[in-house]
């Protein structure tokens, strides 16, 4: 038995007598992934009272996939076999790829959304492949899970949603959603449940609000159920300030003024072409349109006067 590469202590050689009927577990060790660190504890828990024997191997993720330029086809060619055959046996289902970009510490294929979207263009039946974005895993390598929620949407293709809490750049904390970055959090509802500002033709999320966390290690039995109720509780409490937010006329003009309910409206006209557009403002003054004010930050102060009100 290879010795505990955590610890260094010696082996354990049951003998037979000992364990009659020991069974080899063999774990590929990243040092790098945190979830492997936690694999490999539980394991040697179970070592202790389980008629098993663990036997560690180190790799690394990176060094295993260095100048690997042929797993692209093969997860095109993996993912269209699955939903070939999902379409041909008549299930009613669809495949949710969940992005990770910090895990396992970045050393993982199709890492952000627009990863995973680009290669759904390519499949053969990629009508029924989507993303599930979770918070967390967005939150802890800086990205913006509300935006990566709306990429999705607009490209029709966001199928589940993974709600938690995330404190920065940490380890997969897992937190109860909106105790973590709690505006986010109330941007993330204001999306889900009011839709894209101004284009209320814009796709919306119909499926569930699902929450993907842990209890705190303090809690016991009646604390998991308090934990799962808080996420609830978080999410319909944000989605009722978010309705007032949408609906608060003070809001309504800070949204004109910032341009953003003008991302609905296309940039040329029907039948106007680009040497039209540039035909068109011939008293354009670079220098005055520099002196905009848009206003974002008295918006995100409205946002935050009802979040907290």
């Amino acid at each position: 038995m290879t010795a505990n590469p955590l610890t260094g202590t010696p082996p354990r050689h049951p003998t037979p007598q000992e364990y009659p009927a020991v069974t080899a577990v063999d774990m590929w060790f990243d040092p790098r992934c945190p979830w492997a660190w936690m694999t490999s504890r539980w394991l040697l828990e179970v070592e202790q009272v389980r008629d098993v024997e663990v036997r560690f191997h180190v790799m690394s993720l990176s060094i295993l996939n260095e100048g690997r330029d042929d797993l692209p086809e093969r997860y095109k060619e993996g993912l269209d076999a699955v939903a070939g055959y999902i379409k041909d046996q008549g299930y009613d289902l669809r495949i949710a790829l969940e992005p990770k970009p910090n895990e396992p510490r970045g050393d993982i294929f199709l890492p952000t959304a627009g990863h995973a979207l680009a290669l759904i263009a390519e499949l053969e039946h990629g009508d029924i492949v989507g993303l599930n974005p979770e918070t967390g895993h967005e939150q802890m390598a800086n990205l913006n899970y509300t935006h990566t929620l709306g990429q999705a949407l607009w490209c029709d293709k966001l199928f589940h949603i993974d709600l938690n809490g995330q404190r920065g750049l940490k380890y997969d904390q897992d937190l109860v959603f909106g105790h973590g970055d709690l505006i986010s959090a109330f941007f993330t509802v204001d999306l889900l449940e009011n839709g894209f500002p101004g284009n209320p033709e814009a796709p919306r999320y119909e499926g569930p609000r699902h929450f993907d966390y842990k209890p705190s290690r303090t809690e016991y039995m009646d604390g998991v159920w308090d934990s799962a109720r808080a996420c609830m509780e978080t999410y319909l409490l944000l989605a009722e300030k978010a309705r007032a937010f949408r609906a608060d006329s003070e809001v309504q003009e800070a949204l004109a003024t910032s341009g953003v309910l003008g991302l609905a409206t296309p940039t040329l006209e029907e039948n106007e072409t680009v040497a039209d557009l540039l035909a068109s403002p011939e008293d354009f003054d670079p220098e005055v349109a520099a002196q905009r004010n848009y206003g974002f930050v008295r918006l995100q102060q409205l946002a935050l006067a009802h979040l907290i009100s």
